[in-house]
């Protein structure tokens, strides 16, 4: 979706919308155009920069003994 993959745009937008439309907070929009940005240049230099990421949120923190 104009160069995210669908998931991460899906919430991107999603939540953007909650904020701007639920609470009134229109200096949302311009923020999520940014991060639209950063995150539609980081899938081009790396096309599995999201996957990466969530895995890497995902595993463990420490070594076992």
């Amino acid at each position: 979706m104009a160069g995210l993959p669908r998931g991460v745009a899906m919430v991107l937008w999603t939540g953007t919308a909650a904020v701007t439309l639920g609470l009134h907070q229109f200096w949302a929009l311009p923020v999520a155009l940014v991060l639209h940005a950063i995150f539609a240049a980081a899938t081009r230099r790396d096309a599995y920069f999201f996957d990466i990421f969530v895995r890497a949120a995902r595993a463990q923190r420490r070594l076992s003994p």
